[in-house]
């Protein structure tokens, strides 16, 4: 499903827009106006869920000139990146996320002219685990699209002032197909899912980390 289909579908599940579905987000009016003023922010709440194997890539971060204090090392912070994951030592096998025990402490700073993100830590050459910027959950599979489709709903019942009712039913169901896809993803990579947080070892690594193959940027 792309984007339309998506909102489309969550549209249909609030009792709104199935007698005439919408063509485009940009077509004008009140419901595709609403559909393309929750989509985006709908699906970048979802990306930073958990990390979905069609949106996560790993790649050598790139040196900065930048200093921070009390940090050896300062990166940039890499290129269409959503939500990093975690940063570890160049040497650990890149198609997985590595354990815990061997994730580096790493912090998010502005660069000086304000305009990007840089990443400071005390490894040299250092390597990157992210979640990529993806717009279009066609990429996702069906029970992530489901999950989606939930939550554009529950905005959309809000935005549309439905049936509250509506809203309400949107939030619970969203709940149960999140768990479902985030099962989903834990059992196909045959590890157990683990949280993310910041200890001894780790900073700012957030969200409900999995562990599974990534692919290298």
């Amino acid at each position: 499903m792309n984007e339309v289909e998506v909102c489309n579908l969550a549209l249909s599940r609030i009792g709104q827009g199935a007698s005439k579905p919408v063509q485009s987000l940009t077509e004008g009016g009140e419901t595709a106006n609403a559909c393309y003023r929750v989509f985006a922010p709908a699906m970048a709440a979802m990306l930073r869920e958990a990390a979905w194997p069609f949106a996560t890539r790993s790649a050598l971060l790139a040196s900065s000139a930048e200093t921070v204090d009390g940090w050896e090392y300062v990166y940039a912070y890499p290129d269409n990146c959503a939500f990093l994951l975690a940063v570890g030592d160049s040497d650990t096998d890149a198609t997985r996320l590595p354990a815990r025990q061997q994730r580096q402490a790493f912090k998010l700073v502005a660069a000086a002219s304000g305009e990007s993100l840089l990443v400071a830590t005390n490894t040299q050459d250092a390597r990157a685990w992210y979640t990529l910027h993806v717009t279009n959950p066609h990429f996702g599979d069906a029970l992530f699209q489901d999950a989606l489709a939930w939550r554009v709903a529950g905005e959309l019942a809000l935005a549309l002032k439905a049936n509250p009712k509506m809203a309400e039913n949107a939030g619970r169901q969203y709940e149960l197909a999140i768990s479902k896809a985030l099962a989903a993803v834990a059992n196909e990579s045959g590890e157990a899912t683990e949280e993310w947080g910041a200890d001894s070892t780790t900073i700012q690594a957030y969200g409900a980390g999995l562990t599974y193959p990534f692919r290298e940027a």
